[in-house]
């Protein structure tokens, strides 16, 4: 199993410029598991609360996001 360098709990955001890029928080770490019976990570699932103070939730790639 590979390193993982991002984890539960982490507070990360886009590493991207955005206007409005929020802090989030790592939810969990979305992993299927192949027919050769390893696991591989599809996505990282990150919540955060909007300006409207509105719950969000998304899943985004390990190479997308940033820890802050």
């Amino acid at each position: 199993m590979g390193k993982e360098y991002i984890k539960p709990g982490d507070l990360v955001q886009i590493n991207k410029e955005l206007a409005e890029r929020p802090v989030m928080v790592v939810g969990s770490i979305e992993k299927v598991e192949k027919s050769t019976g390893k696991s591989v990570t599809q996505g990282i699932r990150c919540f955060w609360f909007d300006r409207n103070h509105a719950y969000q939730e998304q899943v985004f790639n390990f190479k997308d996001l940033e820890v802050c």
